[in-house]
C-alpha cells in the first residue's frame, strides 16, 4: 500500500526491517469505520505508552496486531508489536495520512456497544453497532483472540461466557461452491428491524444451546448478529456489519431451528436495501 506522500515523490522516512510485509497488509484496515477502534489505531500511531491504557484500547490495538502484523514476524506482547510498528516510521506516517480518511468516508451513524452484564462486571466491549469488523476485530474485541489466546473461527457462532453473548456471524448470499449443504442457512432480513436466522443444524430446541437461545433474555443473555452481504467483493473478504444487540421474537422447528430476531436498533437503510438483494 502507497500512501499519498509516496504517490507524490516526497521523501520517507528510512525503511524498517518488514517494510513491505507491513505495508502490503495495511489493506486489511481500509474497512474501519468504527470511531472507537479508530481513535485507539490514531493513538498507536502516536505512540501512546501500552502500559497503563485502557483495556478498550489495548483489545483494539491487538485487532490492529492480527490485522496487520505478520505471523512470521510474531511479536508476543502488544507492546513488542506497537514498538515493531514504530520501528517503521514511514509505515506510521501512511497510517496518519489513512486514518483520517477512513474517519472521513463513514457512512454510517455508530453506537457504542451496551451489552447486559452479569452481576459486577466492569467490562466494556469496545464495538460500535452498524460500524463493520471483521471476526478478528469482534474477538480481539472480546478478549476472546489475544496474544496468549487463540480461537476456533471456522464457525458461524461465538460464545463468550464471560460477557453471557452469543455471536452470530451469517453470510446472506451463499453458494454451494463456498458452503456444505449442512450451512446453507435460510437467513435473511425479514423488516429493518426484523431478522430470520437459523441455528447450526444440529441444534435442538431442548438442548443447552437451543434454551439459551430461545430465553435469553431470562437469563441475562445476549444475541449480536453481524451480518455481510457476500463473503467477498472483488477479491476480498467482505467485514460484517455488526447490527447489535436483538431480542427473541419466536422459533419454530428442529436441526435447524428457525429463529426471528428483533433489532433494538433498525438497520441502516441501504444495508437493508442490499440485505433484501443478496437474500434474493
Amino acid at each position: 500500500m502507497v500512501g499519498p506522500a509516496a504517490e507524490a515523490g516526497l521523501s520517507l522516512p528510512a525503511p524498517g526491517p518488514y517494510e513491505a510485509l507491513i505495508g502490503d497488509r495495511l489493506a486489511a484496515i481500509l474497512h474501519v469505520d468504527d470511531p472507537l477502534r479508530l481513535g485507539a489505531y490514531v493513538r498507536l500511531a502516536d505512540s501512546a505508552p501500552v502500559d497503563g491504557l485502557p483495556d478498550a484500547d489495548r483489545r483494539l490495538m491487538t485487532g490492529f496486531h492480527f490485522a496487520v502484523i505478520p505471523s512470521k514476524v510474531a511479536p508476543k506482547t502488544l507492546a513488542e508489536s506497537v514498538a515493531l510498528v514504530h520501528a517503521h516510521p514511514a509505515i506510521v506516517e501512511e497510517l496518519r495520512e489513512l486514518l483520517p480518511l477512513l474517519d472521513e468516508r463513514s457512512e454510517h451513524l455508530t453506537y457504542p456497544l451496551d451489552l447486559a452484564q452479569p452481576a459486577g462486571s466492569p467490562l466494556r466491549v469496545p464495538l460500535s453497532v452498524h460500524a463493520r469488523h471483521t471476526v478478528d476485530d469482534v474477538l480481539t474485541a472480546f478478549g476472546i483472540l489475544d496474544f496468549f489466546k487463540t480461537a476456533w473461527k471456522q464457525t458461524g457462532t461465538i460464545r463468550d461466557e464471560q460477557t453471557n453473548s452469543d455471536l452470530f456471524f451469517v453470510t446472506l448470499e451463499k453458494s454451494e461452491r463456498e458452503y456444505s449443504p449442512s450451512t446453507l442457512y435460510k437467513d435473511y432480513a425479514i423488516s429493518p428491524t426484523l431478522f430470520h436466522w437459523e441455528s447450526q443444524s444440529t441444534t435442538t430446541q431442548k438442548s443447552k444451546t437451543g434454551q439459551r437461545y430461545i430465553h435469553h433474555r431470562n437469563r441475562g443473555g445476549n444475541i449480536l448478529l453481524f451480518i455481510r452481504p457476500r463473503k467477498k467483493h472483488e477479491g476480498r473478504t467482505m467485514p460484517y456489519t455488526f447490527l447489535g444487540p436483538a431480542d427473541y421474537v419466536s422459533h419454530k422447528g428442529d436441526r435447524p431451528i428457525s429463529f426471528v430476531w428483533k433489532l433494538r436498533r433498525p438497520m441502516p437503510a441501504d444495508f437493508f436495501r442490499q440485505a433484501k438483494v443478496a437474500s434474493g
